[in-house]
């Protein structure tokens, strides 16, 4: 016979938490630091499903899931600003031996910084959208006719019906479509 184990030694046996153990906190530490609802679930040990019940029944966690949002959108922003700003630095090697490049004066690793154009147009266009924006207008000069012809609900049926015999649907009975009685 197998050894007993209480709901805890289980739970974490199988990697899951517990029930009655509060993974709040640290799920929005970790949507905080992360933005990403997945790694902040697997930080902690849920499924998204789990998080979602609780946005939909705790108002208060609703409210702080969205700050916890906002404040890793604000990292992934900052991030971003100091890439467009300062570029990233990349070690260079040599493409044939894959072994590194080193300055002939300093005798170190050479490092070329990198920057993005991409990165910082999106970040002029989050800030600066009446100048960046991608814009696209379309001009239309002279007239557009249009004709509306009215049928009637009886038109429209026979049409329908003779559509459906062209096509031979089984379910149409041929004098249907010619306007026959059957």
């Amino acid at each position: 016979m197998g050894t007993k184990c209480n709901q805890t030694q289980w739970a974490n046996a199988h990697g899951r938490k517990p029930k009655g153990v509060d993974w709040a906190d640290g799920y929005l530490a970790a949507l905080a630091e992360t933005c990403h609802c997945g790694r902040a679930c697997e930080a902690v040990g849920i499924v998204y499903s789990t998080v979602w019940r609780r946005r939909q029944s705790d108002p208060e966690f609703e409210a702080a899931y969205q700050d916890a949002l906002k404040m890793g959108a604000e990292l992934l922003e900052a991030e971003a600003v100091r890439r467009a700003k300062e570029g990233l630095r990349r070690l260079k090697f040599n493409p044939k031996t894959g072994e590194a490049y080193f300055d002939p004066e300093t005798g170190k690793p050479y490092v070329e910084h990198e920057y993005s154009d991409t990165l910082m147009l999106a970040l002029l266009k989050r800030h600066f959208p009446e100048a960046y924006r991608e814009r696209q207008q379309v001009e239309h000069s002279g007239e557009i006719a249009t004709t509306v012809r009215e049928i009637t609900a009886e038109q429209r049926r026979e049409r329908v019906l003779a559509r459906l015999a062209r096509r031979g649907d089984p379910m149409i009975p041929r004098d249907a479509a010619s306007g026959g009685n059957s």
